[in-house]
């Protein structure tokens, strides 16, 4: 796999807490930028996709809520016009 150099700017508090957690993991700064970003990428994917499976799912139910519906209205009306 190719590599390529970049420069981000980040807060140095924040600099400092990568440096100490690749020290105890034994690992390059890099190797730990890799892996947040390739786990932020991952749940922003896994995010999208619950996104487009709720939109669905919504759709669907809402198209089983109509049936229903009227299913029910006629079923009411029927039941209704009995009386009279």
């Amino acid at each position: 796999m190719s590599t390529i150099k970049t420069a981000v700017s980040i807060p140095e508090s924040l600099f400092q807490q990568i440096n100490l957690a690749a020290k105890k993991m034994k690992i390059s700064r890099s190797k730990v930028f890799v892996k947040a970003v390739t786990d932020f990428l991952k749940n922003w994917k896994n995010e999208e996709m619950l996104e487009q499976l709720n939109s669905v799912h919504e759709e669907f139910s809402n198209a089983q809520e109509q049936k229903k519906l009227v299913l029910a209205k006629k079923k009411y009306r029927k039941f209704v016009e009995g009386e009279w």
